[in-house]
């Protein structure tokens, strides 16, 4: 989340960010900060411009919570899943429900960073 808050802040002065300005602000190494903005991208939240800046694709009202805990943290298959992939689901479901009404916008304002 915080590369997208970055990305916004930028956006807004016009910029893209390098994974060396960044990683001033996250603290993760350079092949994981990789691995973050390579899926980012493949999903359409962010892309690879010029001089390997960065930037924001969509805006942070369109992006659920849900959206990214999905990318990153869990993501249910139901249909293929066993007993345990099914009980997970259980107790993680008022969670997911949850954090589908709530944007990066949302969550930004929250932390005072919008």
């Amino acid at each position: 989340m915080e590369v997208l808050l970055m990305l916004d802040a930028a956006q807004v002065q016009g910029r893209s960010l390098t994974p060396v300005q960044l990683r001033e602000q996250v603290k993760i190494g350079y092949d994981e900060l990789g691995l973050v903005l390579d899926k980012l991208a493949q999903h359409g939240y962010v892309q690879k411009g010029q001089r390997d800046g960065w930037v924001l694709m969509r805006k942070l009202a369109s992006v659920h919570l849900s959206d990214l805990f999905q990318l990153f943290v869990y993501r249910a298959d139901l249909a293929n899943d066993d007993d345990v992939g099914q009980g997970i689901e259980a107790l993680l479901g008022s969670v997911t429900e949850r954090l589908q009404t709530v944007t990066l916008e949302d969550f930004a304002r929250r932390l005072g960073r919008k």
